[in-house]
């Protein structure tokens, strides 16, 4: 169970680590500058407006895959301790 875990992290950190990469690429590529507040959200009107169809695939992917990649590990993690895995999930914020 808790190399299944591990995988899906793994995989989902290559996933940000990809959609990162291209999201700035694109931003060059436009002319937006990511580094700011004000370029970032360019970049999300122009992922959300669909200008790019490939930046939009893989950024609305990558937010809300994230998000139910992590709400499915949680469940993983809830559904493993309930059946008496002593899976400890240690985790240190700050």
């Amino acid at each position: 169970m808790a190399l299944l875990i591990e995988i899906i992290f793994w995989f989902l950190f290559g996933v940000v680590f990809v959609t990162v990469f291209y999201a700035n690429a694109y931003c060059k590529r436009n002319g937006i500058n990511m580094n700011t507040f004000a370029g970032l959200l360019e970049m999300y009107r122009h992922a959300f407006s669909f200008k790019n169809k490939m930046l939009s695939c893989v950024v609305l992917t990558t937010v809300y895959g994230g998000a139910a990649a992590g709400v499915g590990l949680a469940s993983l993690v809830f559904y493993a301790r309930s059946q008496g895995c002593a899976l400890d999930v240690v985790v240190h914020l700050g």
